[in-house]
């Protein structure tokens, strides 16, 4: 009965710890147009944040359905988007559409503190039949930093369509589920003796 409960109580946690939400921001003309900066409000289990996307080099735009800046897609090395959360996370993938074989039409993208790295079909973690770029592992990504998107040449045009993220639960809150797991325990143990 104990590892049951044990086992139990570290499924949830993993569960808390792991839940990720993917974010898709194609079709939200509504949201994005006509400004440069949108706060979005996200819930992932139970944490609330926020995300916050910026354009530059002129406002957002998702009326055709896909998120680029000025117009559905991100124009060359002078537009791009930024962006970040008030609390950390976990980056799993980004998917954008419309990038093509050489760097004369890629991605440059840059998540967190890692190095920037150069999206086009073929490049390693890239795939390029669905424009979908997966680190080999998750990246943390702290509230201080960002994920900035811009084209990897002045020629580049692609667009943003969904991302896949994590809040990363305080300290505190991982402190407070594990001592509700021990009290839980030995609440268990007490009755089970008694």
């Amino acid at each position: 009965m104990k590892r049951r409960m044990i086992s139990t109580f570290v499924m949830c946690i993993a569960a808390i710890a792991s839940a990720e939400i993917t974010y898709d921001f194609t079709g939200k003309g509504g949201t994005f147009d006509g400004t440069n900066a949108v706060d979005i409000a996200l819930t992932d289990s139970s944490i609330n944040f926020t995300m916050t996307v910026l354009g530059s080099g002129g406002d957002l735009n998702s009326n055709s359905g896909d998120l680029g800046v000025g117009d559905d897609q991100i124009d060359g090395t002078a537009e791009s988007i930024s962006i970040s959360f008030d609390v950390d996370i976990d980056f799993a993938w980004i998917e954008f559409g419309g990038v093509g074989s050489d760097t004369t039409d890629g991605v440059t993208l840059t998540v967190g503190s890692q190095s920037p790295v150069e999206l086009y079909t073929g490049v390693s973690e890239f795939n390029g039949s669905s424009d979908t770029y997966t680190p080999s592992s998750v990246i943390r990504v702290t509230s201080e930093e960002s994920i900035l998107i811009t084209g990897s040449s002045a020629t580049s045009s692609f667009d943003l369509e969904k991302m896949t993220f994590a809040a990363v639960p305080e300290p505190a809150t991982m402190s407070l589920i594990g001592l509700a797991g021990l009290l839980t325990i030995a609440t268990r143990r007490f009755r089970l003796r008694g």
